[in-house]
């Protein structure tokens, strides 16, 4: 599927400001540009043969780029979804484009890591490196999956005796993945055999980490509360309460 556009119009759903405004506390924003964006989409959509490392699912766009070139044979049988490149970690919590404010996957994993950041005093910036914009901190995945392990609901767990090689978790326990079931096994090529680095291990498993604490520790539920309470317009007046329970 080599000269496959990364989207027929040229668009890519996660876009960042090039120049964005930066505070000390935020997480580190990397400035990028869009034909970086698809050239990393690409070279991780490729990586993937176009297909979630998660779910198995095709790409849907790729798809109908295929049906319009007559190579049906190519389309891999089963579901098809709409695809991201989702970042391991992500680049800008508390820094928004303000058009992408509403967008479930910028919008969940913003609240989420910003919450650790805040909580941990964890540098994304230190911990991802020069890494942060590269194949190595991505993973194709349908947009359910993006979304939920942007909240970090969704993690992946290794198995120590292969490399590349992990189990897909949700959280809480009991939740299942887009194909229905509660666990899968995802499996990356080496760059040898796909031309691409696979997701960095290391990326991966401090992912995983945070995953586990988090919700261990039951933040997560306190911060959709707020969030909830906050839609609600009674967050001011019950927040003292709340805090005094907790």
């Amino acid at each position: 599927m080599d000269g496959l556009p990364v989207h027929p119009n040229g668009k890519s759903r996660t876009q960042q400001q090039s120049d964005p405004h930066q505070e000390d506390t935020n997480v580190h924003v990397e400035a990028t540009t869009q034909v970086k964006q698809d050239s990393l989409r690409h070279q991780v959509a490729e990586h993937e043969q176009y297909q979630c490392a998660i779910i198995q699912a095709f790409d849907v766009t790729c798809a109908g780029f295929l049906s319009k070139q007559q190579c049906q044979e190519e389309i891999p049988r089963g579901p098809q979804s709409h695809m991201e490149a989702t970042h391991i970690f992500p680049f800008f919590p508390n820094n928004f484009n303000k058009n992408l404010i509403s967008s479930p996957e910028s919008k969940d994993p913003v609240c989420t890591w910003d919450m650790l950041k805040a909580w941990t005093m964890i540098d994304i910036k230190n911990i991802a490196g020069s890494e942060i914009n590269t194949a190595a901190n991505c993973i194709y995945m349908t947009i359910n999956e993006h979304i939920t392990f942007g909240k970090l609901e969704l993690y992946l767990e290794e198995y120590s005796e292969t490399p590349n090689k992990y189990k897909a978790h949700r959280i809480p326990e009991g939740l299942t993945l887009g194909n229905g079931q509660v666990s899968t096994d995802v499996i990356f090529c080496d760059s040898a055999e796909s031309g691409f680095d696979p997701p960095d291990p290391d990326l991966i498993r401090v992912h995983a980490a945070f995953a586990k604490v988090l919700h261990l520790c039951g933040a997560a539920e306190y911060v959709e509360s707020i969030e909830m309470l906050k839609k609600l317009g009674v967050c001011i007046q019950m927040g003292a309460q709340m805090l005094e329970c907790s």
